[in-house]
């Protein structure tokens, strides 16, 4: 909050800039103010009705009152004098800015006219090089009329010099035309005897290809034949291996059975051995034919034993057999689709070989059908301004011709008669 003057009510702001010690409207001192306030209130304070200075406070007062009027009338008139001073500020402040204002203005119109007289020059400066550029256009345009035609004559006489080298350039270039359209020919002709001949040669490894197979087929159907042979002849041996165990099984059956009828004969002789001597003898010859028979059965189960090793023999010598034919089979199927696998590879380098081959053959014949028609072409044109050139060289003879009939007919009336 800002000091308040006691004299004008004032309060004093951040923005005011009148010293701190005077009031910014009135311009008196705050201390004198305070001073003065102070000794009022005390002289206030010090009269009272029953004194003799309360009978002087009116003329007091009045002197006062009219201290006070003439100070305000003084304040009134510095506050309209710094007014007018204030006014005075603004209406030169104005009349500055207007006067700037105007200056700027005028300085504006004069940097307008000198861009526009600087835009005028440049104009002209620049009409002047466009007219000194379309000049020289011109000297050059002449100039270069007058070297195209110099050159034409130049061109015009190496052409009718050049003619005839033309024409044996000509005859050069259809020859070896016709040479180069005869080599192509011929080199066509050798690279399709050489696709016929892969192609040939490519049929026949195709042919090769399929009898290998149908041999090697022909090789797995034997080997199929053998593995079911080899099947069939394992069947029969295991089935007399079973034939045998069967016999072996029965021989010793009967062993058994035959030992069983010797021990019930012997209990039967111990048992009867003391009451029947005289059947000893019968049952002595019964014990022989017993162990006659047994010792048979023993043999024909060594018999048994003996057929059937034989036997395992055989079913093994089949069994070695089968497998070496199987064996051999196989090693013919290998190498019947090692045979076949070669084939094909080869075939199929064959193919590939047939196949650059013909791309090579297409493209040497685009290439040289390219040449042999820009060589046509060429000849064409050749042709063409052989042509022309012989047409201007009829009407160049026959304005000679008529030039020469001419001179002769003026001739011949500017003769005396």
């Amino acid at each position: 909050m800002g000091k308040i003057c006691l004299k004008c009510g004032y309060e004093r702001r951040d923005t005011d800039v009148a010293p701190d010690y005077e009031c910014p409207r009135c311009q008196r001192v705050y201390a004198k103010v305070e001073a003065a306030a102070r000794w009022v209130e005390g002289q206030d304070a010090a009269v009272s009705p029953a004194s003799p200075a309360a009978q002087e406070a009116p003329a007091r007062d009045k002197t006062a009152d009219e201290a006070l009027r003439r100070e305000r009338a003084e304040q009134e008139a510095r506050d309209r004098e710094r007014a007018a001073a204030e006014a005075l500020a603004r209406e030169k402040v104005a009349q500055e800015a207007r006067a700037r204002e105007q200056a700027a203005r005028e300085e504006m119109v004069r940097r307008r006219a000198a861009e526009e007289a600087l835009a005028r020059e440049r104009a002209e400066e620049e009409a002047r090089a466009k007219e000194r550029a379309a000049q020289d256009a011109v000297a050059r345009e002449r100039a270069e009329d007058e070297a195209r035609a110099r050159e034409r004559a130049a061109r015009a006489v190496l052409v009718r010099q050049q003619d005839a080298r033309e024409a044996l350039a000509r005859q050069a270039a259809r020859e070896s035309a016709l040479a180069r359209e005869r080599a192509a020919k011929e080199a066509l002709a050798l690279r399709e005897r050489a696709v016929r001949e892969a192609f040939g040669m490519a049929k026949a490894a195709r042919q090769e290809l399929a009898a290998t197979e149908t041999a090697a087929r022909h090789v797995l159907a034997e080997l199929d034949a053998a593995r079911t042979a080899h099947a069939a002849r394992e069947d029969a041996a295991r089935e007399a291996v079973a034939l045998a165990r069967q016999d072996v099984v029965t021989g010793e059956q009967a062993l058994r059975e035959a030992l069983a009828q010797v021990e019930t004969a012997r209990g039967a002789v111990a048992a009867e051995e003391a009451a029947a001597h005289e059947a000893l003898a019968s049952a002595t010859e019964e014990l022989r034919a017993m162990e006659n028979a047994a010792r048979q059965a023993l043999a024909q189960m060594e018999a048994a034993r003996a057929a059937l090793g034989s036997k395992e023999d055989a079913v093994r010598e089949v069994l070695a057999l089968a497998r070496q034919d199987l064996l051999g089979a196989e090693g013919a199927a290998r190498e019947a689709l090692v045979r076949m696998e070669t084939t094909r590879s080869a075939l199929a380098s064959i193919e590939a070989g047939a196949s650059e081959a013909l791309a090579l053959a297409r493209q040497d014949l685009m290439a040289k059908e390219g040449e042999a028609r820009e060589a046509l072409a060429l000849l064409e044109t050749a042709r063409n301004g052989l042509a022309a050139k012989e047409e201007a060289a009829r009407e160049a003879v026959a304005e000679q011709k008529a030039a020469l009939r001419l001179s002769a007919k003026a001739v011949g009336d500017g003769a005396p008669t």
